[in-house]
C-alpha cells in the first residue's frame, strides 16, 4: 500500500452524498498538493486547507482510498486543531435518535411498546396457564378455557409494564391485586 506525506490543497464544499443499504450518508475526500483527489470514505477525517497529512491509501477504481486508521494530522499555523479525544467523557456518537423520557402518549411508537408489555406479560403467566391446563386435563387452551381473573391479570401486568417502559408510573396501578392469582396457584400446586 502507497503512503502519502502532504498538504491539504481543496476540499470540497459539502460532502458527496451516496445512497446505501442504510439510507444516503455523506462521503468525504480531498484534494492534496499533488493534484490528487484522496477518498476518506464514510469518516470526516475534520481536515483543513493546508493541513500537512499522511497517511496510506489503495488504488481503487473510483480514486486512491485512504485507510483511516493510518491518517496523521498536522493542522497549519491559520487552522485550529480539532479538539483532542477524551475517553469516557463523552458519549459514543451513534445514529440513534434519543427519545424523550417518559414517552409522550401520542407517539407512534407507543403501540410498539403496548405489544411489548403484552407479550412480556403473557410470557410471565405462560408456565401457571400450562400447569392450569395440565391439572384440568385440556389439550389445548384457548382465550375460551381461561378463568377470566387469569385474563384480568394479565392484562393489569401488561398496564403496569407498559406504564414502567413508557416512564408513566402513574399509569400503574399501585394497588394491583393478585390475591385471586394466589388462590389459583395455591389451587394448581395442590392438583399436582
Amino acid at each position: 500500500m502507497p503512503n502519502f506525506e502532504g498538504a491539504v490543497a481543496a476540499l470540497p464544499r459539502e460532502p458527496k452524498i451516496v445512497n446505501t443499504k442504510y439510507g444516503p450518508k455523506p462521503t468525504f475526500s480531498a484534494k492534496m498538493d499533488d493534484g490528487q483527489w484522496y477518498k476518506f470514505g464514510f469518516k470526516d477525517p475534520k481536515l483543513t486547507v493546508g493541513d500537512v497529512v499522511s497517511f496510506t491509501y489503495n488504488d481503487s477504481t473510483y480514486g486512491p482510498q485512504v485507510e483511516s486508521t493510518t491518517i496523521s494530522i498536522t493542522p497549519s499555523a491559520g487552522s485550529t486543531p480539532p479538539p483532542p479525544a477524551t475517553s469516557g467523557s463523552s458519549a459514543p456518537s451513534s445514529s440513534f435518535k434519543r427519545k424523550e423520557f417518559p414517552m409522550d402518549l401520542k407517539d407512534p411508537e407507543i403501540s410498539q411498546v403496548r405489544r411489548s408489555a403484552a407479550h412480556l406479560a403473557g410470557n410471565v403467566y405462560k408456565p401457571i396457564i400450562e400447569r392450569f391446563a395440565e391439572s384440568l386435563k385440556l389439550t389445548e387452551v384457548s382465550d375460551a378455557s381461561l378463568p377470566l381473573s387469569f385474563v384480568k391479570d394479565i392484562i393489569t401486568l401488561s398496564k403496569a409494564f407498559e406504564g414502567y417502559m413508557t416512564g408513566h408510573e402513574s399509569l400503574v396501578s399501585t394497588d394491583m391485586d393478585f390475591s385471586v392469582f394466589d388462590e389459583e396457584v395455591k389451587v394448581l400446586d395442590e392438583n399436582e
